[in-house]
């Protein structure tokens, strides 16, 4: 069963520098776009390791005007977008620089989605709710994992429902990508490895969406390659320049892949229970991952035989049952030698969740891509099976 003949449009205007060292010349692409002042939206973690006091010598000695909004947190709130939204209307921003992790670069969008259209942030929930171009964005991932530099969504917490929302809209894409391996070398080893499992269950997501098609397959397959090449060495040595930029790469590309296809149960699940319990998208999605990719195989096989083989495993002499396992065994594998925790109870995640997390699971858009047909029922299942 092949994807490749779905219809498609794929459409990406963006500019992507992919530069060991290019955040030397940020100064450069800043005045390229002729931005007069412009917002770095960034977080006290990159602040306390050097690289925001870098950046910001970089904009002083080219005389570049900027204001900083250095205090976003994991998995942004509603409370902090229109913060940062009062910030900008205030010192009149005409651009916003998001440097970070997918944190970050999600509440540059907000912020940019705001200032342009007003209004709450909850009020553009969902697909194209918003109508105005937002400000343009320079995004600078600091992790490999999100691929949120070149996607056009925004995920924000509601505090008060603890509901994820997801703001997808093409006017929503940064104008454009930053990737730079030097950036990378600091970030903590359980960052590196949690982020890359979400790369990487974005990539298998979107390889086997009901939404793929030629060129996504293509981003997809290669994103899950490099991970299941790279990501190993990457997280035991993050100062590993080639390592480092192959992640960079291979996030960016399962990025922009399901961009265009949409992901599947795993974030239909992962997106609930991170507003719920308040924990690290990329650790719920990697313990997830095989659970759903076990309950997906049968959809498409040969696929799955391919991710096997993408990710290294020897399949020649199995047939399609046998080698759809395998890549499920590989992907656990992985997460065992990445050290992330075996199930959702070591996260703290419990069983009473379960009804209302289940039922947002499947109203998302999400759902209705993955190549299963799950149930209310099947998702309880897939929930019970990762807290084990």
């Amino acid at each position: 069963m092949d994807s490749n003949f779905n219809n498609f449009i794929f459409d990406f205007p963006q500019k992507i520098v992919c530069e060991r060292g290019g955040i030397n010349r940020l100064d450069e692409f800043i005045n390229e776009y002729g931005f007069r002042k412009i917002m770095i939206v960034t977080d006290q973690g990159l602040v306390k390791t050097g690289l925001i006091g870098k950046i910001e010598s970089i904009l002083k000695k080219s005389n570049i005007n900027y204001i900083k909004f250095d205090t976003i947190e994991p998995n942004p709130s509603v409370k902090t977008i229109k913060y940062g939204e009062n910030i900008g209307r205030k010192e009149k921003i005409d651009s916003l620089l998001g440097i970070g992790g997918g944190s970050c670069i999600d509440a540059a969008k907000a912020v940019g989605i705001l200032i342009t259209n007003g209004g709450s942030i909850e009020e553009y929930s969902g697909l194209d709710k918003y109508k105005k171009k937002p400000l343009p964005i320079i995004a600078v991932p600091t992790t490999a994992g999100t691929g949120s530099e070149s996607s056009p969504s925004a995920v924000i917490t509601n505090s008060k429902t603890k509901d994820k929302m997801s703001i997808f809209s093409k006017k929503g894409l940064p104008i454009m990508a930053l990737l730079d391996a030097e950036v990378l070398t600091t970030i903590p080893t359980h960052i590196a490895a949690s982020t890359g499992m979400d790369a990487l269950s974005h990539a298998i997501e979107s390889f086997v969406s009901l939404k793929a098609f030629p060129i996504s397959d293509s981003l997809a397959s290669k994103a899950i390659k490099l991970i299941g090449r790279y990501l190993r060495a990457f997280v035991a040595n993050r100062k590993n320049i080639e390592a480092a930029q192959a992640m960079l790469i291979a996030s960016n590309l399962a990025g922009i892949s399901f961009s265009h296809t949409y992901l599947g149960d795993v974030h239909a699940l992962s997106h609930p229970l991170g507003g719920y319990y308040n924990i690290p998208h990329g650790v719920v999605n990697a313990i997830l991952l095989p659970h759903v990719m076990k309950f997906n195989m049968i959809s498409n096989l040969e696929k799955f035989k391919d991710i096997a083989i993408f990710l290294g495993e020897k399949v020649d002499t199995l047939n399609n049952i046998e080698s759809a396992n395998k890549a499920v065994e590989s992907v656990r594998k992985l997460s065992k030698d990445l050290n992330i925790p075996k199930n959702l109870r070591e996260i703290g995640v419990k069983e009473d969740g379960i009804d209302n997390i289940v039922k947002v699971a499947e109203r998302t858009r999400n759902a209705l891509v993955n190549p299963r047909t799950t149930t209310i029922e099947d998702f309880k299942d897939i929930y019970k099976n990762a807290l084990q």
